[in-house]
């Protein structure tokens, strides 16, 4: 018996290769990471805030308003100069991707300041927001507003606007153009 074995034997030793055990069973692993997309907010600023050319009044104080909600423009004691533009709502566009949300702030000035003096004009500043991109307005209460992401895999628009009120224009109120820079900030996450 020992005869017929030993062939077997034998070439089993010939095939295997030189310093090779057998050693049980032997493994290696596949990996791959999968994570959340990585939130993406744009926004986009359209058209500035524009009250156009008034003339003083003769008597008293003027102001102008533009509402952010349906952009309409009312005048106190004020007229709209005869060369002059339509005054217009500021816009923003915003766009979310992957977003859970988005903080906003926005910083208006508490006046607008001649650009060759420093003589300036009270200026109360108004936002509203179009959260849902449907077109209806909601005018935001303070200087903070968050909207609310589509979340992971998804994209949503929403739109800005924004308006306020200049008040105390005089007969003696300087002919000049009167400016400010209202700044928006926002928290993408």
């Amino acid at each position: 018996m020992h005869l017929k074995e030993f062939p077997i034997l034998y070439a089993l030793a010939l095939l295997a290769p030189a310093g090779a055990v057998n050693a049980g069973a032997q493994a290696l692993h596949a990996q791959v990471r999968v994570g959340p997309h990585t939130p993406t907010c744009i926004i986009t600023m359209g058209d500035d805030v524009s009250f156009g050319a008034n003339v003083r009044p003769g008597t008293g104080s003027g102001e102008i308003t533009i509402d952010p909600v349906d952009a309409a423009v009312v005048r106190s004691n004020l007229e709209q100069a005869a060369d002059s533009a339509a005054p217009q709502a500021g816009t923003a566009a915003i766009a979310m991707t992957h977003a859970a949300s988005l903080v906003l702030d926005a910083t208006f000035p508490a006046a607008l300041e001649a650009s060759s003096t420093s003589e300036e004009v009270a200026f109360d500043g108004a936002w509203a927001a179009d959260a849902a991109g449907a077109g209806t307005y909601t005018l935001i209460s303070g200087g903070s507003l968050t909207l609310t992401g589509p979340g992971q895999g998804a994209t949503a628009s929403a739109a800005l606007r924004f308006g306020g009120t200049v008040s105390g224009i005089t007969l003696s109120t300087e002919e000049a153009t009167y400016r400010g820079t209202i700044t928006l900030t926002g928290t993408c996450s």
